[in-house]
């Protein structure tokens, strides 16, 4: 395989940063596509990301088959040395 790493990629290529912003549009919506599923996650407002809400969220209903253990785990623990 040729692989080049390019490093800020998304500041030098606008092919990268398409791509990027295509995935994180993407995600987003796919993310607000579980508030059905999951409502006591509040998903809609923070499309998943580590906001106190969703670190509450977590604290009181475990994780889910979305959330991916280790970065969910990181979080929480984040959340836990600041006391909250």
């Amino acid at each position: 395989k040729n692989v080049q790493l390019v490093i800020k990629g998304d500041d030098t290529s606008w092919v990268i940063g398409l791509g990027s912003i295509m995935a994180k549009v993407h995600r987003d919506h796919l993310m607000k596509s579980y508030d059905s599923k999951y409502p006591e996650y509040g998903v809609s407002n923070h499309v998943g990301y580590g906001v106190s809400a969703h670190v509450k969220a977590l604290q009181e209903h475990g994780l889910t088959p979305i959330h991916r253990a280790k970065s969910t785990t990181t979080i929480l623990e984040n959340a836990k040395a600041k006391g909250k």
